[in-house]
C-alpha cells in the first residue's frame, strides 16, 4: 500500500485539479499518474492510501430483478458510505460500511456469485466484511492489499503484497490455511489476475521503472510469463476485453486518452482505441454482462461515467461527484442486498 502523507496547512473540501491532485513518484521519473488520487477532504498530516488495480472475476447471480447486470457502485471516503447504480437507472444508497481513512475491498467472500462489502483498516490492518460478517486481523501497515480467488473456489481470499522483499501473503478463510510466496520487489505494482485460464488468480507484478510485466502461473509456477508492455505513464490493469476465458495485459494512457491491449497467450495485439482523457480515472468491467470488459472512465470533477459499450448500456451515466472512488475496477460487482442490509 503506498501511503502519502499531506503537509498542507489548514484544509481543502473536493479541491479538484492540479493543485489538488496527489501522486506518488517512482524513483525513476515521472511516474506519479500511476497511482493519481483525487483529494476528497484534506486535513494537515492526512494520510492517503492508494491502491493497485485488482480485477476479479466471476458473479453473475441475479442483480435487483435484472440477471447479469453488474451495478455502477461508488465508496464516498467521507463516511463510508457505498452508492449503487443498477442498469436500468435505479439508484441505491448511502450504504454507511467503513469509516474515513478506511480501502473499500468488495469481493465475493461467501462464493455465492455476488459481491460483498468489505473495507480494511489500514491503521490496525484489519478487514471487516458485512456479509458474510467477519473481522479478521490480516497483514501489516505498508502491505498492499490483494484479495482475490488463489485457489479458484469461487470465494475471495484474503492477501496482501509485502513490497519490501516483494512476498505475497494469502489467507484461504474457508479452511484457515495460509501461504507465503515470493514473487516481485520493492517499486512493484502487484496485479493479481486468473491470466492462464485455470480458473485462479496468478501472483503478477508491473514494474514500472521498465515497464514490465512478471507473471507467475499458478497453473505452472516454473513457467513464468515476462513481457515489457507499455510506456512511462501508463495505467496498467488486466482486463479482458480480448477474451471472455482469461485476463489479459491492458494499460490505459491518460496523456493521449488511449487504450492499448495485448494477449499473452495468444501474442496478439489489440487494436488500440481512444476512450478518456486526462485527469479520467480508469474503471473498466463487465457494464453490459456481456462477459467481457467494457473500457470506462469515471469523470470526477463532472460525477459521469463514460462506457464503451455495444449492449444495452448508456454511454454516458452521471453517477457520483468529485471525491468518490469508482468500484467498478472490478467486473464481477453484481450485489444483491444480504440479510440485515436496509435494501434487503
Amino acid at each position: 500500500m503506498f501511503l502519502y502523507n499531506d503537509v498542507v496547512v489548514g484544509s481543502a473540501i473536493y479541491d479538484y485539479g492540479a493543485s489538488g491532485t496527489v501522486g506518488v513518484e517512482h524513483p525513476a521519473g515521472t511516474q506519479s499518474r500511476k497511482y493519481s488520487y483525487n483529494e476528497a477532504y484534506l486535513s494537515t498530516s492526512d494520510i492517503i492510501y492508494f491502491v493497485p488495480f485488482v480485477p476479479i472475476y466471476g458473479g453473475t447471480q441475479q442483480l435487483w430483478g435484472q440477471a447479469n447486470f453488474p451495478c455502477i457502485t461508488l465508496w464516498r471516503p467521507d463516511g463510508g458510505n457505498w452508492f449503487y447504480r443498477e442498469q436500468n437507472g435505479s439508484t441505491h444508497g448511502p450504504w454507511q460500511w467503513g469509516t474515513r481513512g478506511d480501502v473499500p475491498l468488495p469481493g465475493d467472500y461467501d462464493g455465492d456469485g455476488d459481491a460483498d462489502e468489505c473495507v480494511l483498516r489500514p491503521t490496525t490492518y484489519h478487514w471487516f466484511c458485512f456479509a458474510p460478517a467477519f473481522t479478521i486481523q490480516f497483514g501489516k501497515m505498508g502491505d498492499i492489499p490483494v484479495p482475490a480467488d488463489f485457489d479458484g473456489n469461487g470465494t475471495i481470499d484474503l492477501a496482501v503484497f509485502r513490497p519490501n522483499p516483494g512476498t505475497w501473503f494469502v489467507y484461504h478463510r474457508d479452511t484457515g490455511v495460509s501461504e507465503v510466496i515470493n514473487w516481485g520487489t520493492q517499486g512493484d505494482i502487484p496485479l493479481p489476475a486468473d491470466y492462464d485460464n485455470d480458473g485462479k488468480a496468478d501472483c503478477a507484478v508491473f514494474r514500472p521503472s521498465t515497464n514490465t510485466w512478471f507473471i507467475r502461473k499458478s497453473s505452472n509456477t516454473a513457467q513464468a510469463w515476462i513481457m515489457t508492455f507499455g510506456t512511462d505513464g501508463d495505467i496498467p490493469m488486466p482486463t479482458n476485453i480480448q477474451t471472455t476465458a482469461y485476463a489479459t495485459l491492458s494499460v490505459f494512457r491518460p496523456s493521449d486518452g488511449n487504450w492499448y491491449t495485448y494477449n499473452q497467450s495468444t501474442a496478439a495485439w489489440g487494436v488500440p482505441f481512444n476512450w478518456g482523457q486526462n485527469g479520467d480515472v480508469a474503471a473498466p468491467g463487465d457494464e453490459n454482462g456481456g462477459g467481457m470488459t467494457d473500457a470506462a472512465v469515471f469523470r470526477p470533477q463532472e460525477g459521469r461515467w463514460f462506457i464503451r459499450s455495444a449492449i444495452s448500456f448508456p454511454v454516458v451515466v452521471n453517477y457520483g461527484t468529485i471525491g468518490d472512488i469508482p468500484m467498478f475496477r472490478r467486473n464481477f460487482l453484481n450485489w444483491t442486498p444480504p440479510s440485515g442490509h436496509p435494501d434487503h
